[in-house]
């Protein structure tokens, strides 16, 4: 039997939760009365580098009024870590980047072992308000863990700038003037003044005063705006030549002034200078090209405008000389007339083959057969051609058509009497039978069917006709 015993682990010991283990191990026999002896055994979980570094906070803010000494603390950051040994043992620095240009090691400064952050410069506000650095801390442990966090280092303003007069401009050699009329009355312009701050905040509100005038009871200035009027009408008895110290303050602590002289001279008449003609024809040559180029658009559309009317015209003076003279309705003149006397259109269908077809010719009719109104192109010698013609197949007519049929017979034989009949051959209109033909037909009848609410004869006539159409297609004449 085996005097031996291990003793082992039955989970994972993290040192960091707890470093030290006490252990007190038994050992008895299984006589009667058993006997036992105890042992104890203090157990001491070693350090290893599992935990990297952490910060204290997740963000550091740093405020520093601009104008700075260099080498001034700006703030200062912390890590832990929970191992021990030389994993504890944390350095700080800078990651490295560029701020503007230039490295950030330029601009600050991180002791390794404190963590505490220096500026290597002084910040000027008017170039930049915020500078973004990242601190890394690294403990000594093997592998090396780290971590990083960012610091943001605020420019603070400070009134280091006096205010800037854009107007009236002043220069060591000039003076800037104004002119005003005697005449003026009180609250006359006499002149703005402008100016800015690039400071900001109440170090950038401006406020604008009169320091010396020859007569202050002659001129006011706005607190604010920087207008310059009078105060009364002009007399007699002033000075045509009024000396103005204006003054322009900001609101920072320390207060920054600036000052404008204006001289401003009274005159009795002001005369305006008119623009001679030559004053207008400075510019004349910047905009010539584009005068001649809106010029030169404005011909090109009338042109084409023009060209596209009189093509419209003449397409329509074509168009209706050509209805005129072979598209439109024979009318009650003598030409039309006699060829509405010799002639009316007449359906026929040719049943030879297995393509069917109508045609429509122009067949003369008898006597006593009503004359149609009908639209076609006008008629020649050449456009003659003799033919017999068509008998029309019983095959496919209807029973209930017979009647009419027979009646369609008679006419035709009554202009045939055994001679050739001279008819107008008009265009073949040949189509598929269960497609096109279809909508021939459907026009055919719509035509018939306003015939028939007519109230004449010729509804005979076109019965006639339709129902040689419905009966060919086996389609229910109306």
């Amino acid at each position: 039997m085996s005097q031996r015993y291990a003793l082992v682990t039955s989970g994972h010991l993290d040192r960091e939760k707890l470093s030290q283990y006490t252990i007190i191990l038994t050992a008895s026999d299984l006589g009667s009365p058993s006997l036992s002896s105890q042992i104890t055994i203090s157990l001491n979980i070693s350090d290893v580098n599992d935990n990297p570094p952490a910060f204290l906070h997740n963000v550091y803010n740093a405020f520093i009024p601009e104008n700075n000494e260099a080498g001034r603390l700006l703030c200062s950051v912390s890590a832990v870590d929970p191992d021990e040994g030389a994993n504890a043992n944390l350095i700080y620095s800078i990651a490295e980047s560029h701020i503007h240009g230039s490295p950030v090691s330029s601009f600050v400064y991180i002791n390794s072992d404190t963590g505490n952050i220096y500026a290597q410069r002084s910040f000027d506000y008017e170039q930049f308000q915020v500078l973004q650095i990242t601190a890394r801390v690294e403990d000594s442990g093997s592998p090396k863990l780290s971590s990083n966090v960012s610091v943001f280092v605020f420019i603070l303003d400070t009134n280091d700038n006096p205010p800037t007069i854009l107007y009236p401009e002043n220069t060591a050699e000039t003076i800037a003037q104004e002119t005003i009329p005697r005449s003026a009355a009180a609250g006359y312009l006499v002149s703005k003044v402008s100016a800015v701050d690039v400071d900001s905040g109440h170090n950038a509100w401006l406020l604008y005063g009169l320091v010396q005038s020859a007569s202050p009871a002659l001129f006011h200035i706005s607190e604010y705006t920087g207008e310059v009027r009078t105060l009364r009408g002009l007399h007699e008895m002033d000075s045509t030549e009024q000396r103005l110290v204006i003054a322009v303050s900001d609101h920072g602590e320390p207060s920054m002034t600036s000052t404008v002289t204006l001289i401003v001279n009274i005159m009795d008449n002001i005369v305006q200078a008119n623009p001679r003609p030559h004053d207008f024809l400075t510019n004349v040559k910047s905009t010539s090209d584009m005068t001649l180029y809106l010029i030169i658009s404005l011909v090109a559309i009338s042109v084409v405008s023009l060209v596209t009317f009189t093509i419209l015209i003449v397409r329509c003076l074509r168009k209706e000389s050509y209805n005129s003279s072979c598209g439109s309705c024979f009318t009650p003149r003598s030409h039309s007339n006699h060829y509405v006397d010799q002639y009316k259109p007449t359906l026929y269908l040719n049943t030879d083959g297995t393509l069917k077809y109508m045609e429509v010719r122009m067949a003369p009719s008898g006597p006593q057969e009503p004359c149609y109104t009908a639209c076609f192109p006008p008629y020649t010698e050449n456009n003659f051609t003799f033919s017999k013609p068509l008998d029309v197949s019983q095959q496919n007519v209807n029973e209930a058509e017979s009647s009419t049929l027979n009646s369609f017979t008679q006419v035709n034989q009554h202009g045939n009497q055994g001679k050739h009949r001279v008819t107008k051959r008009g265009p073949a209109l040949s189509y598929p039978m269960f497609t096109l033909v279809t909508g021939i037909v459907g026009r055919w009848r719509a035509v018939c069917v306003t015939a028939l609410q007519r109230p004449n004869s010729d509804a005979a006539a076109i019965r006639i006709v339709v129902g040689i159409a419905a009966a060919s297609l086996n389609v229910k004449g109306p």
